[in-house]
């Protein structure tokens, strides 16, 4: 099996003239280098490594929360499931917190010699997100012990982080009449009351961003935005815009409950008018991702 080598960076140079008393990793013993794979697995469990990953980044911090290093894994890499050596020695607690597909550049890393400032952060412009890339996220405390192995399992698993919407209307001509709009009006979708970053345990944190998901008109005639990426978020704000007026704006469904978009979920919702162009109706559904819905049922 091919194999990740990565020199320790904690030790010093006063602790590498006594590496050979330890019972770690070293490069004449390389069996006992203590060892992780990474694992992706999608909303259902599937385990997806070969097919979801393009990239992934391993960010390693000791005991006291401190930064160690950062092992990066190519694509070829994850699909071969390489295992990744970890050069530290025995009875240690090692932190290791995994992100995957962050090298699509549609968000920043800001690394830190600290576990708490490390952050995944949005790129946005006067409050409006890029769509980010699909991201994956796991975290394990690896707890080393003699003779090169590790406590419990030897996997680490990353799973996806974002959530996706998907919008249409219902009888949009009567909303575009209201204002003298042509039926092939300039519209546009905008969905906010979402965070722009994620901390080192993958929760949402930052300031508050929003989204100009993709969409054009459909065979019948409605404005339509397919599945779109997006931070997961709750009390969601959905407005859509035509030739510089509001037609809607939505916050809670039919039935009163917010407009909400999960992790690896995908939010559908549907806003219908009325014939004296005011928003009648909003509905919404929630999908996990790899549901297949010619036709979703509200």
């Amino acid at each position: 099996m091919k194999h990740i080598n990565h020199t320790c960076r904690w030790l010093a140079a006063a602790v590498c003239a006594s590496t050979l008393l330890l019972s770690g990793c070293i490069q004449e013993n390389l069996l006992a280098c203590y060892k992780l794979t990474l694992k992706a697995e999608n909303a259902k469990g599937d385990d997806v490594t070969g097919s979801a990953l393009s990239d992934a980044s391993l960010y390693v911090f000791d005991e006291n929360y401190e930064y160690l290093q950062t092992v990066r894994m190519t694509e070829g890499q994850i699909r071969n499931r390489e295992e990744i050596r970890l050069n530290y020695p025995e009875d240690c607690n090692l932190h290791v917190i995994a992100w995957g597909n962050l090298a699509g550049q549609n968000q920043t890393v800001t690394e830190s010699k600290l576990i708490e400032e490390l952050k995944i952060k949005l790129k946005s412009r006067d409050g409006l997100a890029q769509k980010p890339d699909d991201l994956f996220y796991g975290n394990r405390l690896v707890q080393t012990k003699a003779e090169g192995s590790l406590y419990d399992n030897d996997t680490i698993v990353v799973r996806p982080k974002l959530s996706e919407v998907n919008i249409v209307t219902q009888n949009i001509k009567y909303a575009l009449r209201k204002y003298d709009s042509p039926a092939d009006a300039d519209c546009n979708y905008y969905v906010n009351r979402t965070l722009d970053a994620f901390d080192y345990q993958g929760q949402l944190t930052g300031d508050s961003v929003y989204y100009h998901p993709d969409a054009d008109w459909d065979k019948n005639k409605e404005y339509f935005a397919p599945n779109y990426r997006m931070c997961s978020g709750e009390n969601l704000n959905v407005q859509l815009t035509a030739e510089g007026n509001t037609l809607a704006v939505a916050t809670h469904d039919d039935d009163g409950k917010p407009l909400t978009a999960p992790e690896a979920a995908v939010l559908y919702v549907i806003l219908r008018f009325g014939e004296d162009g005011a928003l009648l109706s909003v509905r919404q559904a929630i999908r996990p991702w790899g549901t297949v819905d010619d036709h979703i049922e509200f």
